[in-house]
């Protein structure tokens, strides 16, 4: 048998205040967290507050057989949250705490050594908010090996993107993961023109 894949969800970790309570959450940290549940090595590289929601989240996924090791802990900046309100529908919203933990990603040697070792790495939208954050990510994207994998998983929260942050992650992405609600989003935010759209339709429609 072939030794198990290092895969690496990078960016954010935060807890989701549901009004029943709260659940660790994050795109980056449940793509890590499903790759450890299908037997592969799954890695959670993000920054957390010294605090107890910290040290909660630390402990929830250390239970739940995550490599915890490059979860960075910051002193001066809080967990991060998000509060979550759910409607009739069962449609929620989402309110992002700002200046927390997770913007405050730090370019670190372990990070660095963590990067050439990923055979993938997940990251996404969200945790570029700050530019520290949005830096320290693309360092590790530039870092990692040509034949790893590289999932974009676009998540279109509140204000916390631009036209910039996605098309420079696009750049270092050989895979997206994207919904049909953010698609035609992204699309008209990088200008693309009906010609290319069209292209774009076609080939989903072949792919379908």
């Amino acid at each position: 048998m072939s030794s198990p894949f290092t895969v690496v969800g990078l960016g954010e970790l935060l807890w989701d205040m549901f009004p029943q309570g709260k659940q660790l959450g994050g795109a980056p940290a449940n793509f890590a967290y499903m790759t450890a549940l299908l037997g592969d090595r799954g890695i959670v590289a993000s920054r957390v507050g010294g605090d107890r929601l910290g040290q909660e989240a630390i402990w929830q996924l250390k239970s739940s057989g995550l490599d915890t090791s490059h979860i960075q802990i910051d002193s001066a900046h809080a967990t991060g949250t998000v509060l979550v309100q759910v409607d009739s529908k069962g449609q929620a919203e989402y309110k992002f705490c700002e200046d927390v933990a997770w913007d405050h990603l730090a370019w670190t040697l372990e990070w660095q050594e963590l990067a050439i070792a990923a055979d993938a790495v997940c990251f996404g939208s969200l945790a570029q908010r700050s530019e520290t954050s949005r830096l320290t990510i693309r360092k590790v994207l530039q870092s990692v090996r040509a034949d790893a994998a590289r999932i974009f998983d676009v998540n279109l929260r509140q204000a916390f993107y631009s036209a910039e942050i996605l098309r420079v992650a696009l750049l270092h992405a050989n895979i997206m993961k994207v919904n049909d609600e953010e698609l035609p989003r992204i699309v008209e935010m990088l200008g693309e023109n009906s010609t290319a759209r069209k292209k774009r339709r076609v080939a989903c429609e072949e792919f379908a």
